[in-house]
């Protein structure tokens, strides 16, 4: 080989290792843990030795789920363990090198067809802070001041008894199928707006026949940004709140990827969020079978993230291994043309931490 040759050879493969490790480093690579393996220190042993094995540098951990409360809480409902999981948690990860993420849930307090039977739950204690539902999930109502009390307490009593890297926002929206009319809500619509929103959610045909198309589209997004002010106001308080105790720590929220969806059915105007500086992640939930529509939901969030930062959650317990690395292939390829985008993160442990396939194709 010629010598002139041979320099060209050496120089592609010096600018094409550069290229790698440029694209690669600072990767967060993350996985969310469900409340299911924080009751037994054995369990959380386990994930944390399969995140060491599988180069997961950051957990999600759930010690919120459901109103009760996986850490020694004095303002919610605790789960009747003989240690305290955040706590050995967040011990034994930075000692393995790891970040903790307490992830709690916001709003979704309860699951099943009975009440619970402790008196001490959010259901029983405040049962005119639950919305109306013709399912068994129980939310709590985002208009509320004193819901938005309530939950951001519990957020910042997480934030000042635990060592912890971040927090973790999930299931910070509106249950998609409650419409918000509170009283509370149409009052203060109707203050303004000289029409009860309950028209516009129930008779939105009659409202266009009196205001015309662009009325009632214009009385549309003013209620739909009343209830993304909200949401948003708790996240609001919460970030400023944490801020000002821990500086450092990362705010996060799992958020929804169809943004016509995430504003205008769940109240969840998590651009704003970015924007406004009020969280340094967010999450986007692209769980599906199809890789092409997980094509255009990363594109799409990445794209509405602007110069913020989105970690790409991705659902392997949809699909096969095989189906999965094909996903992560454009996750890969997405991370290159968006620089909004930080990472991943894995929905869950749970799901499919006994199949070492799904971790192989993240390391690939």
């Amino acid at each position: 080989m010629k010598p002139q040759l041979l320099r060209r050879l050496i120089l592609s493969l010096l600018i094409l290792c550069i290229w790698w490790v440029n694209c690669s480093y600072g990767e967060v690579r993350a996985m969310w843990i469900t409340r299911f393996q924080m009751d037994s220190k054995q369990k959380i042993d386990n994930f944390i030795e399969t995140a060491k094995k599988h180069s997961i540098d950051t957990l999600f951990v759930q010690v919120m789920g459901r109103g009760q409360a996986y850490y020694r809480s004095d303002l919610v409902l605790n789960m009747d363990l003989d240690f305290d999981p955040l706590e050995y948690t967040v011990e034994k990860s930075h000692s393995s090198g790891l970040k903790v993420h307490a992830w709690l849930n916001a709003y979704y307090v309860w699951s099943s067809p009975e009440a619970p039977s402790d008196p001490g739950h959010v259901i029983n204690l405040h049962p005119d802070w639950i919305v109306p539902s013709s399912s068994n999930m129980k939310y709590l109502d985002p208009a509320k001041k004193e819901v938005k009390k309530y939950l951001r307490d519990m957020y910042l009593e997480v934030a000042d008894k635990y060592d912890v890297d971040g927090i973790h926002m999930d299931y910070i929206r509106y249950d998609g199928a409650y419409d918000g009319l509170d009283m509370e809500s149409r009052r203060a619509f109707s203050d303004v707006h000289w029409l009860d929103p309950f028209f516009i959610v129930h008779y939105p045909q009659s409202v266009r026949d009196y205001y015309g198309d662009q009325g009632y589209e214009k009385l549309r997004r003013h209620w739909i940004d009343h209830k993304c002010r909200q949401v948003s106001e708790l996240v609001r308080d919460i970030s400023s709140g944490v801020r000002k105790r821990k500086p450092g720590i990362a705010l996060s929220a799992a958020v929804f990827q169809e943004l016509d969806s995430a504003i205008g059915r769940k109240g969840q105007n998590w651009p704003l969020w970015i924007n406004e500086g009020w969280i340094d992640l967010a999450v986007p939930m692209i769980y599906s079978r199809d890789a092409e529509l997980v094509r255009r939901r990363i594109r799409q969030s990445a794209s509405a993230a602007g110069a913020g930062n989105i970690l790409v959650g991705l659902g392997p317990y949809l699909v096969s291994p095989k189906d999965f690395g094909e996903q992560f292939v454009i996750y890969r390829k997405m991370k290159r043309e968006y620089p909004s985008i930080l990472g991943f993160s894995l929905f869950s442990y749970d799901a499919i931490s006994s199949e070492a396939a799904y971790f192989d194709k993240t390391k690939k």
